[in-house]
């Protein structure tokens, strides 16, 4: 008779791996503005097979793994990217899901406009992407909101940073500070017009102080000062940053002008108090002698520019009425030589 035997063997039988119903991300959204996230955790839901591979970009045998497990926890993408996971187990692997990643650019920053003004000037700043975008203006010291269009017209009295806030239609926000520097503007005075008894030239000035950059006269010259060789009108430009300043005088050569009033009011208002001829050359040398109607001598002085105040010289007041005067002056006839003219009159004193 043969011998039988028997022998059991317990099989297992695995399931194939079946894919994740979804990939997503943890506390987040695969949808995002340019630099306002510094990572993802992404994570598989649904599905089954012993193990999750996660792949980047594409997905297969022959792909990179970047990550296994259930989460993994991967940097930011700066553009839109593709995220892929499969389930793997012993006898195989599911097919690859995709979780798409949508990076949404940020608002183009750029303001244009003049940076460097002058005080009591303004400048308008505009931006760069006029129609789509919301933009918000502010002071960046003080937080003061200043405006809500794509233009503004800024007129700090100092020097001042700025922000424009710009929101697109991704609600993506971004942000771009400026400065508008204030200067001063130069002081500039080339004085009254001149009326030079002598043919000599003349130095006109247009000073040299702080804030003065660049100097340009009417025939184009460059200097601080410039030499009048001619009767005629001259102008300066004086410029530093962000402001400029023009200035003129009239200068006439050999010629003989005295400026006489007729008449003042010596009361003590301030106005017209004084009986002042004027030279219109004031380097000249100046006497003034007044007389009284039976020609007595009332007030004489060698400082033609202070004036004649009323008063005699005892210091009282001289009663209204008609006085004379007579004015002796020296002009240059040449070179080391002066010539003395005359010039007499009346005046009258009103009060």
């Amino acid at each position: 008779m043969g011998c039988t035997s028997t022998i059991s063997q317990s099989i297992e039988i695995l399931p194939t791996p079946v894919s994740p119903d979804t990939i997503y991300v943890v506390n987040g959204s695969p949808k995002y503005c340019y630099q306002s996230v510094d990572s993802l955790t992404l994570a598989v839901e649904g599905g089954s097979g012993a193990s999750i591979q996660w792949f980047l970009e594409s997905c297969g045998n022959n792909a990179p793994i970047i990550g296994m497990g259930n989460q993994i926890q991967v940097e930011a993408p700066k553009e839109n990217t593709s995220f892929y996971a499969r389930w793997m187990n012993s006898c195989g692997a599911s097919d690859c899901i995709e979780l798409q990643i949508t990076v949404d650019s940020l608002p183009e920053m750029s303001v244009n406009g003049i940076f460097e003004i002058c005080n009591n000037d303004s400048t308008m700043m505009t931006s760069a992407n006029r129609t789509d975008c919301q933009y918000v203006w502010k002071d960046v010291e003080t937080g003061v909101v200043l405006g809500n269009e794509p233009e503004i017209v800024l007129a700090p009295d100092f020097t001042t940073w700025y922000r424009q806030i710009a929101t697109n239609e991704n609600q993506c926000v971004d942000s771009i500070d400026f400065v508008i520097n204030v200067s001063e503007p130069p002081a500039l005075e080339l004085g009254e017009d001149l009326y030079m008894f002598a043919c000599d030239s003349v130095e006109l000035n247009a000073g040299d102080g702080i804030g003065f950059e660049h100097y340009l006269w009417q025939d184009n010259s460059i200097e601080s000062t410039y030499w009048v060789k001619e009767s005629g009108v001259y102008y300066v430009t004086v410029y530093n940053d962000g402001c400029s300043i023009t200035d003129s005088v009239y200068v006439e050569l050999c010629t003989d002008k005295l400026f006489i009033p007729n008449a003042f009011s010596p009361n003590g208002d301030g106005l017209n108090d004084y009986f002042r001829p004027k030279l219109s050359d004031m380097t000249l040398k100046a006497e003034m002698y007044i007389y009284s109607r039976n020609g007595g001598l009332i007030f004489q002085t060698e400082r033609i520019t202070e004036g004649w105040d009323g008063k005699d010289l005892n210091g009282q007041e001289c009663p209204n009425g008609t006085y004379a005067y007579l004015i002796k002056y020296h002009v240059k006839v040449g070179v080391g030589r002066t010539m003395e003219k005359t010039a007499s009159g009346a005046v009258i004193i009103v009060k």
